[in-house]
């Protein structure tokens, strides 16, 4: 019999510790590198050719390594012959559409045209949306137009940010996620308090949130922090080839400018005169899509590059497109995390982007 690792499970090996992502549990369990080793270079092989591999002193930590692969199912078990019955996943990620997610931001002074941006965006193939609402008056009243123009559509999934409103405490975005299924989740900012007010059956959809913290704008997009990090096989297989942020993403900013992300400083036109697909095909629209983590300083030897959500709008090196993110304060070699805004070698970028004053 030789082990083999299940096909959903993904080790990812960093600098100082490897990661195993196990998206069907939807756990992150960190492992040492000897034991990333063993299920990379070993798999295939049986428990007893293993094991003459290594030193007799060595023999007691692979118990333990193959009890932890055994318990937490990781590997299984085949006869040699019935391997090719079982291939590993192919790195290879794939989708029908040329768009697959998006982001509209408002504020009191957009005037979106949001039926004709959805229609847009469908046409594109994209299935998720998040809309962004800042200082926006009436903003339930909003919300409820966005939805309603959905209504009939393609587009699968809708997430929603708003600022904090008191007729919210009736129960009216409970009723919102009942009258429209679609909404993933209500996230509302600079509310009274920290409290998840309705929890999905399944944890998917119907989600609402209240959060005292406040979000004046984009540029607080772009943290990297496990709160953040996407465990789904689908995300795990994109994040080997491409951007996990801007692949196949489009965006509108408060103005109607057409960007990869809010955050970005180029635009390819205005709503009001270029068309999505039209700002797709223009020069550098695509020039971050390709960028995957192997490519970036400092993030080729995390061992969460498989699941963070990356950023490229804020970097460590402002001149330097594989760059850190800026918002990062992971430290793959120590394994620490610190709080990226105060570290004294940020301040600088910090600067050059505007986001906060520097002491």
């Amino acid at each position: 019999m030789v082990f083999k690792i299940f096909a959903s499970c993904l080790p990812v090996k960093g600098y100082s510790r490897s990661l195993v992502c196990d998206p069907a549990r939807q756990a992150l369990t960190f492992i040492p590198n000897g034991l990333y080793h063993i299920m990379t270079e070993w798999e295939g092989y049986t428990r007893a050719e293993v094991y003459a591999g290594f030193a007799a002193d060595q023999h007691a930590v692979l118990d333990e390594y193959f009890a932890l692969m055994e318990t937490e199912e990781w590997i299984y078990w085949l006869q040699k012959e019935d391997e090719a019955l079982f291939p590993s996943l192919q790195e290879t990620w794939d989708f029908p559409g040329h768009i697959s997610n998006a982001i509209i931001d408002a504020d009191a002074t957009s005037q979106h045209d949001y039926a004709s941006i959805c229609t847009q965006l469908e046409a594109l193939g994209c299935y998720a949306v998040q809309l962004r609402l800042f200082g926006v008056p009436d903003v339930l009243k909003v919300m409820q137009q966005f939805m309603e123009t959905m209504e009939g559509r393609d587009i699968k999934s809708v997430e929603l940010l708003c600022p904090y409103d008191a007729a919210m405490e009736t129960g009216i975005l409970e009723q919102y996620c009942s009258a429209y299924p679609r909404i993933k989740s209500i996230l509302v900012f600079e509310a009274p308090r920290d409290q998840q007010v309705r929890v999905a059956e399944d944890n998917r959809f119907g989600n609402i949130w209240l959060a005292q913290q406040p979000l004046k704008g984009h540029q607080q997009c772009g943290i990297v922090a496990p709160l953040y990090f996407g465990n789904n096989l689908d995300f795990l297989m994109e994040s080997m080839l491409y951007n996990t942020c801007l692949h196949r993403k489009i965006s509108i900013d408060v103005q109607g400018f057409i960007r990869n992300c809010p955050s970005m400083p180029e635009h390819f036109g205005n709503i009001e005169s270029t068309s999505l697909l039209q700002a797709m095909d223009k020069p550098g629209f695509k020039r971050y899509w390709n960028i995957a983590k192997e490519a970036i300083s400092v993030c080729r030897d995390c061992e969460f590059r498989r699941v963070c959500t990356d950023c490229r709008a804020y970097l460590d090196n402002p001149k330097d497109n594989l760059s850190k993110p800026l918002k990062c304060g992971y430290n793959p070699y120590t394994c620490t995390w610190e709080d990226w805004s105060t570290h004294p070698l940020k301040q600088q970028a910090i600067a050059h982007y505007g986001l906060f004053p520097v002491s």
